[in-house]
């Protein structure tokens, strides 16, 4: 009998060791970079390859460099850079080591209970990294970890612990919202240690000295480790009203429905076991569904699948856990009604994977079945690639050159030497062309959202160490006017700066050794209005500098910290008599931005520079403006706001000299007669004015012209996927003489790119005009029966 019992244990032991090695080897096969890729210069792809410079580069973060990641940011992307790399692979074999030994703990503690709950760890297998879990998505997990295993495990510091501990100190210095988490796990714990335990706190002292360690290694001063946390706080503050996005309101729901039915029911089980010191895992939980809900539904789009990818495994382990006591827990309602805990369990699950399937058919078109076929997928294709690497084949260099290469082709510069920096957030650039990295605080525009990140970078441009070149664009998103992001760095800009070179995918700007000055003469005195209601702008000689104080009321306040608050809209009406509406920015209004003329790339921003501004912009100086707010929003802000207005004097730069000013200064711009036309690049270094048909814009002659050279057609793009989906009709371009009132047409040619290989491409034509004495030509892109793929343009625009 007692060699039976004995034989028993050791074969139980024996399958634990080899699900354990099992295990194992499927963490090291999902989470080590096995297959690094090369990178892009997209405004994502931008600040993640950033990530490995700073490392790389050991800029100082939170005083030299702030982003909603820290020094380990690059921990976070596939990205290759071959100084990276060897460390990637090692910290992300310690989370690979720490994630193994954490859930293989717990399934054991599990499998000792007998209840058969070690099942509900097994899906979560299918949520570590592969093509649709993100490494963000991954880790808000592994943060629960030593959560866990304290409350539910074992108090005693274990290795496991003190492993998982180390694995939550790195995430800390991977991303502020990770910090902010383990803060309040660690301070639960020790309020546990010091209450229930009555012993001094040993899990804070494991995280704080783990976390100097890690801080050192990146090469981290110790003296910018507050910068980095406010610094932090601040750039994470500020997501909430200026970055968040309206979404499937029916995803809130369900992820707020079965969530909350779950804590419920997590609330239940501890104070029916620990009554108030059950109280503080709780809390943890909490505060993870809270921050793990903000993630992904302030900026509702496809962060949203972060509610599924991050949440759906907690649950699991919770669940876990808690298991023999939700079995055998239930509700009374009244005296003769008990409903088991268990069926509210499957009520809380059913939701989270209802909303789930909504998000994977939403944002990445299809379904469970499809998501589990291609973690399979994944897995099958891991396993070669491994040994690829193994062998030393992986050519990494190889994909990282190719990357580099393919950026270079389509972003083509001029000579830089010298340290560079980059507006608006393709930085990218910089690191395909091998330059000196030298970076202002808030690495991207679109970032420096508050006043505080916006004068950060203002105050950069006048230090020493500011970068000596600057390549320069203008890159709005969300919708956003262009001088709400960095904009308060343009008077800096403008008169420390020089234009050196305009002949290249960006404006390079030359810091020049005598700055000039700038001053703001004021136009009006403090102005109050109420929203929706219309201002005339005083008629000046200079551009106008405008400060626009915008503060949600308490409510609007609240609003923001439960999600995101309502969009404001700035609308403004230019001298040519259209009217856009732009997304406020509230704190870098109140900052000061630059109203009018309005800036939409970096040509008017050249402009702007230019002796002959006032000619150049004039269609797009404002002559009245108004902030928008409808509906309930309007209970969100007080009745009435307040600003004022100045004039931005500033000397102008003789561009007489600058590369490509005078191909330039001597091309037509068409202006907007019914649409807008946008100077686009179609390569990396040629422009083109995008006429989406249909569209009709205008051209200024002197009337002594004799003839009229230009080129036109369709997009690249378009035309690709017109002949992808089979459709697509055709633009008809048309240029159109305005003599004595009468219309006369010079010029008649639809190009159907789908079905004549004649119409791709650049298309180049002349028309006479010896016989016309006509001031203005109207040219006009007509679409068929729809626009689908007409992206239309006109280039190269001369009149002689």
């Amino acid at each position: 009998m007692t060699t039976s019992i004995t034989n028993k244990h050791v074969r139980n032991r024996l399958i634990v060791l080899v699900i354990g090695l099992l295990f194992l080897g499927f963490c090291l096969l999902t989470i080590l970079p096995w297959a690094p890729t090369g990178f892009r210069y997209d405004l994502d792809q931008s600040w993640a390859s950033a990530f490995h410079v700073a490392f790389a580069k050991q800029i100082q973060f939170g005083q030299n460099f702030i982003y909603t990641y820290g020094p380990y940011g690059f921990l976070r992307t596939d990205l290759y850079f071959a100084e990276t790399y060897g460390y990637a692979f090692v910290f992300r074999l310690l989370i690979a080591i720490a994630v193994w030994a954490g859930l293989f703990k717990i399934m054991r503690y599990c499998l000792a209970r007998r209840q058969g709950s070690a099942l509900f760890l097994i899906p979560i297998l299918g949520f570590f990294p592969n093509p649709a879990v993100t490494m963000d998505s991954f880790q808000f997990p592994l943060l629960v970890l030593p959560l866990v295993l304290y409350f539910y495990v074992s108090k005693s510091i274990s290795p496991v612990l003190v492993l998982t501990i180390m694995t939550a100190s790195l995430a800390s210095l991977t991303k502020h919202t990770y910090l902010l988490l383990c803060i309040v796990f660690i301070s639960l714990i020790t309020v546990d240690e010091l209450g229930r335990l009555k012993r001094f706190p040993q899990v804070a002292p494991i995280y704080l000295v783990c976390l100097w360690l890690f801080w050192t290694l990146a090469a981290q001063d110790v003296a910018n480790f507050p910068a980095y946390i406010f610094n932090g706080l601040e750039i994470v503050s500020g997501f909430s009203e200026v970055m968040g996005f309206e979404g499937n309101l029916k995803e809130i729901i369900l992820y707020l429905f079965g969530t909350g039915i779950f804590l419920l029911l997590v609330v239940t089980v501890e104070w029916k076991n620990r009554r108030w010191w059950g109280i503080l895992p709780t809390l943890g939980l909490a505060a993870f569904l809270l921050i793990n809900f903000k993630g992904a539904f302030t900026r509702h789009d496809s962060h949203a699948l972060q509610a599924l990818f991050s949440n759906v495994p907690v649950m699991l382990i919770f669940t876990a856990v808690l298991w023999p006591d939700i079995s055998k827990s239930s509700w009374r309602i009244g005296n003769k009604i008990k409903l088991p805990i268990t069926l509210f369990w499957g009520t809380s699950v059913s939701v989270i994977l209802i909303m789930g399937a909504i998000m994977l058919n939403h944002y990445l078109n299809y379904g469970y079945a499809a998501y589990s076929l291609n973690i399979l997928k994944h897995l099958a294709n891991q396993v070669p690639q491994v040994i690829r690497v193994l062998n030393g084949k992986g050519n990494f260099l190889a994909i990282a050159e190719t990357s580099k290469a393919q950026v270079r082709s389509e972003n083509i510069l001029a000579p830089v030497s010298g340290t560079v920096d980059l507006y608006a957030n393709e930085i990218a650039n910089i690191f395909a062309y091998d330059l000196t990295y030298q970076p202002r605080p808030v690495i991207q525009s679109f970032s420096a959202y508050t006043s505080k990140l916006a004068r950060l970078n203002a105050e950069h441009l006048k230090q020493p160490d500011a970068a000596e070149n600057i390549l320069f664009d203008l890159q709005p998103i969300d919708g956003h006017l262009a001088s709400f992001e960095d904009g308060l760095s343009w008077p800096e800009i403008l008169t420390r700066y020089d234009i050196t070179n305009i002949e290249g995918r960006y404006l390079i700007l030359q810091r020049n050794s005598q700055p000039r000055q700038y001053q703001f003469e004021p136009i009006t005195e403090q102005v109050t209005l109420g929203f929706n209601e219309w201002f005339d702008v005083p008629k000046t000689q200079e551009p106008i500098w405008g400060k626009i104080e915008l503060h949600p009321n308490l409510l609007g306040k609240l609003a923001t910290a439960a999600l995101r608050l309502p969009v404001l809209y700035l609308e403004v009406e230019t001298a040519d008599g259209i009217q856009t509406k732009y997304r406020t920015i509230g704190d870098v209004m109140n900052e000061g931005f630059l109203l009018s003329p309005i800036l939409t790339n970096r040509w008017d921003f050249l402009d702007l520079a230019s002796s002959d501004w006032q000619s150049r912009l004039a269609s797009k100086e404002v002559v009245k403006f108004r902030i928008i707010v409808d509906g309930l929003n309007s209970s969100l802000y007080p009745p009435e706001y307040q600003f004022s207005l100045s004039k931005l004097q500033f000397p102008r730069q003789d561009f007489a000299q600058v590369s490509g000013w005078q191909d330039w200064s001597q091309q037509i711009r068409p202006l907007a007669v019914e649409g807008s036309p946008q100077r686009t690049p179609i390569d990396g270094q040629q422009f083109v004015w995008l006429s989406h048909a249909p569209m009709k814009t205008s051209i200024a002659l002197q009337g002594t012209e004799q003839r009229l050279s230009f080129k036109f057609g369709i997009l690249d793009e378009g035309v690709a996927s017109a002949l992808k989906e089979n459709e697509g009709d055709g633009v008809e371009f048309k240029i159109i003489a305005l003599t004595d009132g009468s219309e006369n047409v010079l010029f008649s040619r639809k190009l159907q790119p789908r079905s004549n290989s004649q119409d791709r491409g650049v298309q180049e034509a002349e028309i006479d005009l010896s016989q016309i004495r006509a001031e203005n030509l109207i040219l006009e892109t007509l679409a068929g029966k729809d626009n689908q793929w007409d992206w239309s343009y006109w280039s190269e625009l001369k009149a002689e």
